[in-house]
């Protein structure tokens, strides 16, 4: 970034219309609360993870702890013992330098996550305003990505609403794989 920088391979500044930053911030906030909150959460001692996720959770966590303890190398699969690491590794490799670095297993996964969920969901934003000419048409793109590709979250929506009860309970305390409802012909898992 530094040589690009000086050498300056392009005449004009990059700029962003600054119309579109209110959408970036919110982009960021649900980015940050979506790692924080559900992907590698710490409480009461123990690590939690949101239900799509447990098993990804399971095997990152064992190949950072593995980097940052300067047990894997040559890289390998830590549940594999002796298997070579066929898998990109290097999002795993930062964030054991991060946790090395004192951050923490949660923080060394948030941060790094949410920089890159941030900065997927706004491509998939500038690709559909570029697509529509229309923020909305941006919006709806990541809207659609965020869930999951369906219409699932109108179910989950009116559950919410007739439950009565707080979001953060209802998120908490319920079934949210509305993408696969097979009683309603969803079946997108992802």
């Amino acid at each position: 970034l530094a040589v690009i920088a000086v050498t300056r391979p392009w005449k004009a500044r990059p700029s962003i219309d600054r119309t579109h930053l209110p959408m970036l911030a919110i982009i960021l906030a649900v980015s940050f609360l979506f790692m924080y909150v559900c992907l590698l959460n710490y409480s009461d001692g123990a690590y939690h993870v949101a239900y799509p996720l447990y098993g990804d959770a399971a095997f990152h966590s064992a190949m950072i702890s593995s980097f940052a303890t300067g047990t894997n190398y040559p890289p390998q699969y830590p549940i594999m013992a002796g298997q070579p690491l066929r898998y990109t590794f290097l999002i795993d490799f930062y964030s054991a330098m991060l946790d090395r670095l004192g951050l923490g297993l949660q923080w060394s996964v948030v941060l790094p996550g949410t920089l890159l969920l941030a900065s997927l969901l706004a491509l998939l934003y500038f690709f559909g305003v570029r697509f529509t000419g229309r923020r909305a048409g941006g919006l709806l793109a990541t809207a659609l990505i965020v869930f999951s590709g369906g219409f699932g979250f109108v179910y989950a929506c009116a559950d919410w609403l007739a439950s009565g009860s707080t979001l953060p309970d209802f998120l908490a305390g319920h079934y949210l794989n509305y993408t696969t409802f097979y009683d309603l012909g969803l079946v997108f898992t992802n």
